[in-house]
């Protein structure tokens, strides 16, 4: 319960200090994921490589639309968000 209240409070204040929006190809997105899988398993390494592949994965061919990236429009489709990257390979030593 508490590494979800975490969870929690780190999308809560990304979202609010930058202004983002769930859907918009960010971190934010792997961490809501997260979040909805560790109210079913709580299993933390197994949800925490899966959801964040799984975010990676669910984002490919969209736009990002928050941060430095989103000045290359349609090019971005084909990037992986730089925070949504790092919490995959983060991932990886668990």
């Amino acid at each position: 319960e508490d590494i979800i209240n975490i969870f929690i409070t780190a999308l809560k204040t990304i979202q609010e200090r930058g202004k983002t929006n769930l859907g918009d190809k960010t971190i934010a997105d792997t961490l809501d994921l997260i979040i909805k899988k560790l109210k079913d398993n709580k299993n933390y390494s197994e949800v925490f490589k899966s959801a964040t592949k799984k975010a990676l994965d669910d984002f490919k061919g969209k736009k990002i639309k928050i941060g430095r990236a989103r000045m290359f429009e349609d090019k971005t489709k084909d990037l992986d968000d730089p925070g949504m990257l790092a919490l995959n390979k983060l991932s990886e030593i668990f």
